[in-house]
């Protein structure tokens, strides 16, 4: 039963990504054509791309016939919705993928990294981070490995090194006390460090796959790991001097590096859209005036940081494998 779940986990989420890659080539196609760019648009896309997005559609439409008709119906939600956002957008020049296809002249422009959809008019580009979510539920804006998350997302303190250091060594003290109880749990020797003893006695590498006392255990590593990381970031909010850039920070992990970029959130009931929420990194810098962390409840991986109308969420979770000592720190975001 559990290797069944966990196969359904991994479908569904190249689903999603099949998903989320043909909505963002119809929402910039929707664009391009409106604004008459259609043809260099498409001339744009690599030889094997158009191959690619034929391929995912046919595997959209074995699971869900409808599918491909409702992203377009949606991708015409969000040109509709953009318009009315910009208001009087003249002059447009290009409409361009990002996200597929980033270009030398832009690779090392800040923000472009989330970006999705760019749209030159003018001679000035606008950038827009496209996000495909159910309505109502927490947007990924972010993620990253724990053991870097710190030095990538805080290198404003000069202290960071340290403090991730600090973090690191008792990720790594939390880990292996891990390895070493589920050995003792399964009759396994512990040789200092995991081998391939988990492996051999029959015993999977998934998180998914784990009877409920293994599973338990796991979540409890999660939940210290979490609790280790919340520390270090309620220590950094804590320095008034560097107040400023400890929120220019959260800014970040909502998804705005670069303030003029424009994040289009498309919210889906069914699979069809039915809200899209647009703001510039401008618009949602107001949110973070007001900062407070909370500490989630004790059965949680994760913990939040409370803003005006906002909640950032940040998540402890598995790589891939449990076994693996990395752990992901994954940051989303919802409207109260």
């Amino acid at each position: 039963m559990s290797t069944i779940k966990e196969n359904n986990r991994i479908s569904q989420a190249f689903l999603n990504e099949y998903k989320g890659n043909i909505f963002e080539f119809l929402c910039a196609q929707s664009l391009a054509r409106y604004f008459n760019c259609e043809e260099s648009f498409l001339l744009t896309m690599p030889d094997n791309f158009l191959t690619n997005l034929s391929r995912y559609e046919s595997k959209l439409k074995y699971f869900d016939p409808s599918l491909p008709g409702k992203l377009r119906e949606s991708a015409e939600t969000f040109k509709e919705s953009f318009l009315r956002y910009e208001g009087d957008l003249k002059n447009v020049e290009e409409v361009k993928i990002l996200g597929k296809i980033m270009s030398a002249e832009t690779k090392g422009d800040a923000g472009i990294g989330e970006g999705d959809i760019k749209i030159v008019a003018d001679s000035k580009y606008r950038v827009l981070s496209l996000k495909l979510c159910k309505t109502k539920s927490y947007v990924n804006t972010k993620s990253g490995g724990i053991f870097s998350f710190l030095k990538e997302y805080f290198n404003y303190s000069n202290s960071i090194e340290v403090i991730q250091n600090k973090l690191n060594i008792e990720v790594q003290k939390s880990y292996d006390h891990l390895i070493c109880d589920l050995y003792e749990l399964k009759g396994l020797e512990f040789r200092g460090e995991y081998d391939q003893q988990w492996v051999q006695a029959g015993y999977s590498e998934l998180p998914g796959e784990q009877d409920d006392l293994t599973e338990k255990r796991i979540r409890k590593y999660y939940r210290h790991c979490r609790d280790l990381l919340f520390e270090c970031l309620i220590n950094l909010y804590s320095d008034q001097n560097h107040r400023d850039q400890f929120k220019k920070s959260l800014l970040t992990l909502c998804g705005y590096s670069n303030l003029e970029l424009i994040q289009v959130k498309c919210f889906h009931e069914n699979n069809i859209v039915s809200e899209v929420q647009t703001r510039s990194g401008v618009e949602f810098k107001d949110k973070i005036k007001h900062v407070e962390i909370l500490k989630n409840e004790s059965s949680s991986t994760s913990f939040s940081f409370a803003l005006e109308g906002e909640t950032l969420q940040i998540r402890i979770k598995p790589m891939n494998k449990f076994t693996t000592p990395g752990l992901k720190v994954n940051c989303s975001v919802k409207s109260n």
